[in-house]
């Protein structure tokens, strides 16, 4: 879903309908919206890029995708 720029109930709104939350990136800090991602029960998909893999254990609360495997 593509939704534009969201903030406040939005945002969590759109969190809470989603399914999944696909983060692929190539060059991150520690991104906010994995951690809400995460706050709200979704099953989290990102490279194991800048900070994820200091928060973020692969097959417990996500998954991490190949960098090289980006569609």
């Amino acid at each position: 879903m593509f939704t534009g720029f969201l903030t406040g109930v939005s945002k969590i709104k759109a969190y809470l309908d989603a399914h999944i939350f696909l983060f692929p990136t190539y060059n991150e800090g520690m991104p906010n919206s994995v951690l809400e991602a995460m706050a709200c029960g979704l099953p989290v998909l990102n490279t194991s890029v800048g900070g994820i893999p200091d928060i973020f254990i692969n097959e417990v609360n996500g998954y991490i995708i190949d960098i090289n495997n980006i569609p």
